[in-house]
């Protein structure tokens, strides 16, 4: 029996969840005790940096961010693709740290956890992404990981992983091909993504992508910060009138948490009772509301919460083949992420589709469960499980102002794009550089910079030269070959290793 130890990480915008592969099992589960951070194993995405060698996760991170709420940190994930986010910790001399520095804290401290409650070093890990996160996302999250000392077998997006728990485990699934669209509405984003799924047995099943959409910035943190607006607004103090620093961080954090309370309660309750108290600028104020489903519904509404969902599920759909499909097709829909149950966006779900979407009681574990699993298909010979996964975005140069898409959206991974024509002038252009975006626009600047390429064209012996793109099949790493114009292979790289 193998026994080797690998992980598949959930590293959620407001949650983490760490599974391991179970051999026998055939399936993922949960590391025990990762609890002991406050609450359940699904603990919260939030760390407190008490010294360089003492960090702490969870609600016990919280509890002590409340008295130095400047070495506290949340929403880490929403900050690794900027590069303009950092942040100066006290308790670390005053150190500037990004968000790709405090993520990897996080690692360090779950491999810490991990060996010490399972007594042997982690051989490999899974981690996962949101479907809609770009180049430069999944390359910093996969170096903070390494830089913590972990090794990356493997990224997958969260809706597969949640595809792969629900489809291979759940005991209502048939055999029978079916269309399955996963909601994935997280802390941080909306991911709708439809899958072809083929299960034959419980170690013989396909998964292929179908399409893939959402919403980047549209998750349950957006609907927090509605109801925090909400709330400054009646107790009559912005985070512009905070003088003091400290106190300013102090008061974010407990609107934070008094908005995250109230929209669970809100989840089961018709109406939830609101109240704090703070001290801000040398006076006392308070929040104090009752607050109910009908008019937190129209919070959701008149910020455009719900026109967004129906636009990304038009959306998801339409983009799938020559004709799209419609509502009626869609065999299965599978909520993921917590954000998924809020009632008036599961009713919403139900009656664009005239069906009730599925939910899992362990709605929180089917990324982390799914993520597991495929650690484990890279060791474990006895599963025959296939994923074909699509590229989420269009990849391509800019010419002018102009968005120029080289490898095309929904291309399975593993698939070079056509070729693509680089005219050269022997005269001048001695060395070509050309860099390269992603995104789903024809305006640049709405688009992603992933990186740049370089080379020499002393020794090419013709006026142009071509140019493939394609996705890594294993962990979504673009790759790029030059051709000459007798499409002879020059050079093929990761465009990330040539980032400048």
């Amino acid at each position: 029996m193998k026994d080797e130890l690998l992980l598949g990480i959930d590293f959620g915008t407001s949650t983490n969840y760490v599974t391991k592969y179970d051999f026998a099992k055939k399936d993922a589960v949960a590391v025990a005790n990762m609890g002991d951070y406050g609450g359940s194993n699904i603990f919260e995405n939030t760390i407190y940096i008490e010294s360089g060698s003492n960090v702490i996760l969870g609600k016990l991170a919280n509890k002590k961010g409340v008295s130095s709420p400047m070495n506290f940190f949340r929403d880490i994930k929403r900050h690794i693709s900027s590069d303009n986010w950092s942040q100066k910790i006290p308790h670390l001399d005053n150190q500037i740290f990004t968000a790709q520095d405090i993520a990897t804290l996080i690692f360090k401290e779950i491999k810490t956890k991990v060996e010490k409650i399972e007594n042997r070093p982690i051989d490999g890990v899974v981690l996962t992404v949101p479907y809609s996160y770009g180049d430069q996302y999944r390359r910093r999250l996969r170096e903070s990981a390494q830089n913590a000392g972990l090794s990356v077998i493997n990224i997958i997006e969260e809706p597969i992983a949640a595809a792969v728990s629900f489809g291979l485990f759940d005991n209502n699934s048939t055999t029978k091909d079916e269309k399955i669209l996963v909601f994935d509405f997280g802390g941080g984003t909306l991911d709708i993504t439809v899958f072809n799924f083929s299960k034959k047995n419980q170690s013989h099943a396909e998964i292929e992508v179908l399409n893939t959409s959402g919403v980047e910035q549209l998750g349950g943190k957006d609907i927090d910060e509605i109801m925090i607006s909400k709330f400054k607004s009646i107790i009559g103090v912005e985070y512009d009138d905070i003088l003091n620093d400290v106190e300013l961080k102090k008061y974010q954090e407990v609107l934070n948490k008094t908005a995250t309370e109230q929209k669970e309660n809100l989840s089961f309750d018709d109406e939830t009772e609101v109240y704090e108290n703070f001290d801000l600028n040398r006076t006392t104020k308070e929040l104090e509301i009752d607050l109910t489903v009908e008019e937190f519904n129209q919070w959701l509404k008149s910020n455009n919460i719900i026109g967004k969902i129906e636009d990304a599920l038009d959306q998801v759909l339409w983009d799938i083949g020559e004709d799209g499909l419609e509502p009626e097709d869609i065999d299965k829909i599978i909520l993921a992420g917590g954000s998924s149950i809020i009632p008036i966006i599961n009713e919403t779900i139900a009656n664009y589709f005239n069906k009730m979407p599925i939910v899992q009681s362990n709605l929180g574990e089917l990324v982390g469960r799914g993520a597991g699993i495929v650690a484990g298909i890279a060791f474990d010979d006895s599963l025959n499980y296939n994923i074909i996964k699509k590229v989420s975005k269009n990849v391509g140069i800019a010419q002018g102002n102009k968005f120029i898409s080289i490898l095309n959206k929904n291309t399975n991974y593993g698939v070079e794009s056509d070729f693509f024509e680089i005219k050269i002038n022997n005269l001048t252009d001695t060395n070509i550089k050309r860099s390269f975006y992603e995104g789903d626009t024809s305006t640049i600047e709405n688009c992603e910079y992933i990186g740049h390429i370089e080379f020499d064209t002393v020794n090419v012996g013709s006026s142009k030269i071509f140019i493939t793109l394609s996705k890594d099949i294993n962990d979504g790493r673009i790759v790029y070959k030059l051709y000459d114009d007798k499409k002879t292979t020059l050079e093929s790289d990761c465009i990330e290793n040539k980032k400048g």
